[in-house]
């Protein structure tokens, strides 16, 4: 006899659910927009830590987050996960597992309830579902790589300014720029897996024997081969070539880069054409310089003849401040000169040309000369080894503060340089002055109420880049004082020699 269906009341229904809950028999779990748990109720999902994502603490949910925020476009779907098993690996018990998106509270929905098998664990397949999902989107994110390195690479190939190749061990291209493409009449084809050495052409440049060479470890610069060109005429090319290592030890190819030399001597063309508009700039100003500091001359003497009128003490003012303009003036002419003149690399003999420079200096006879080895000589400009040899001793004799001293040269060799130590054995200078006394015009502290208006160091350092090289100031290595400034600049073989009288 059947039982007649009876409505059950709302706290009715209630209470059958709670029994479910309380049988372990139903859970809920509410999750937000992002997957992750912010809500449970019931056994079945008894310890799931709040505010963590729902894949990462329940294995069976694992690779399945796609699938449920589908459900926010689709909110009348569901979502069934069936037959999945519980949390943790021993566990044999069965659920079912139903998702839904309410979209007025803007959550999810999971369902849980426990099924009446009792099969093996399926922890494992959940590994390998979640396992193959991150497989399938690292292949795809690979396959975005490549995509962009092919589209760098390719643009790279259409717009490098050389004609490049790069050749592999077994002879086959691996790349190569557009300007080669037409040098060698390639066409437009894929060349990556093409023979180099199908093109009597590529041949020319880059014979098989050579090629051994640079896979053998080998570069081999600027070598000229003759090539046909588009319209049947002949060309000459430069070409370069070297060991390709894309894995740093490993030789695994050749890069060779070919040059016209019509295009090279086009390009030189325009540097000298700029080179030649830079010189003539310079000359003018030098010009304009040399012509100022002379003009100059005359209203200084004015001034001079007009302080010995005046009374006393503003004439020695007077004559003072004319003296130092001369100085400049002296100091100006003397850049427009070195500067203006070419350099003539010749033998120079520091130790006369440094007495010299001694001789021309005020106070020059109460200091003594020493200069190692005695007869040393360099090959240099001459006008720029006297300026700096001039400037220094100059310096070394007005800043010293005894009435006599000695000023000793030292003139070695480095490997690929020369190498002039010119040491006084003054007051010396603080550390904070040193990088600071080759700028313009800058005085250090205890040269003040001394001659001299900053220029001399300056046109010290001018000289030395003239030279090619460089000059550097600091104290006495052997812990005495006085100060030391150290020219060095590399060898070059002399225009001419000067033999020795």
């Amino acid at each position: 006899m059947r039982s007649a269906v009876v409505a059950r009341p709302p706290d009715a229904v209630i209470e059958v659910l709670a029994g479910l809950f309380a049988a372990g028999r139903l859970s809920v779990l509410i999750l937000d927009d992002g997957l992750r748990i912010i809500g449970q109720h019931g056994p079945l999902t008894t310890g799931l830590p709040v505010g963590q994502a729902v894949d990462e603490v329940l294995p069976y949910m694992a690779g399945i987050a796609p699938d449920l925020l589908n459900l926010q476009d689709e909110p009348d779907q569901v979502f069934l996960l069936g037959n999945v098993g519980l949390m943790g690996a021993s566990s044999s018990q069965k659920l079912n597992v139903e998702a839904f998106w309410l979209a007025d509270q803007g959550v999810y929905c999971l369902l849980l309830h426990r099924l009446g098998l009792r099969t093996e664990p399926e922890t494992e397949i959940a590994k390998q579902i979640k396992s193959r999902r991150i497989a399938e989107e690292h292949l795809q994110q690979t396959r975005r790589d490549l995509a962009a390195q092919r589209t760098l690479t390719e643009g790279l190939a259409s717009s490098a300014p050389c004609a490049m190749a790069i050749i592999g061990s077994d002879g086959l291209y691996r790349f190569a720029t557009g300007l080669w493409r037409d040098m060698f009449q390639i066409g437009p084809d894929a060349i990556e897996g093409r023979a180099f050495a199908t093109a009597r052409a590529t041949r020319q440049v880059l014979p098989e024997a050579r090629f051994q060479q640079v896979l053998a470890g080998m570069t081999i610069e600027d070598q000229q081969a003759t090539l046909p060109s588009p319209t049947g005429t002949l060309r000459e090319v430069i070409w370069s070539a070297r060991p390709w290592r894309p894995s740093r030890n490993i030789v695994d190819g050749v890069a060779v880069t070919a040059r016209d030399v019509s295009e090279l001597e086009t390009e030189r063309d325009a540097l000298r054409r700029q080179v030649d508009r830079l010189e003539a700039r310079n000359q003018a100003l030098e010009d304009f310089v040399a012509t100022a500091a002379h003009d100059l001359e005359a209203p200084c003497r004015a001034i001079t003849r007009a302080a010995a009128n005046a009374p006393a003490g503003l004439g020695d003012e007077i004559a003072g401040h004319a003296e130092r303009l001369r100085g400049l003036l002296r100091d100006l002419l003397e850049h427009a000169r070195s500067a203006a003149s070419m350099p003539v690399i010749e033998r120079v003999h520091i130790a006369r040309a440094a007495r010299q420079a001694l001789s021309e200096t005020e106070r020059g006879e109460d200091f003594t000369l020493v200069c190692r080895p005695a007869e040393a000589a360099v090959t240099a400009d001459r006008v720029a080894m006297e300026t700096i040899l001039r400037n220094l001793i100059t310096n070394a004799v007005r800043h010293h503060d005894s009435d006599r001293g000695q000023i000793e040269i030292d003139v070695s060799e480095a490997n690929i340089s020369w190498v002039v130590a010119i040491t006084d054995d003054g007051p010396g200078m603080p550390g904070e002055d040193q990088s600071r006394l080759f700028e313009p015009f800058y005085r250090p502290e205890n040269s003040k109420g001394r001659p001299g208006h900053g220029l001399g160091l300056g046109l010290v350092r001018a000289a030395a880049r003239r030279l090619g090289g460089s000059i550097r100031a600091g104290s006495r290595s052997d812990g005495r004082r006085g100060a030391v400034f150290t020219l060095e600049w590399p060898k070059v073989a002399p225009d001419r020699a000067l033999d020795d009288p």
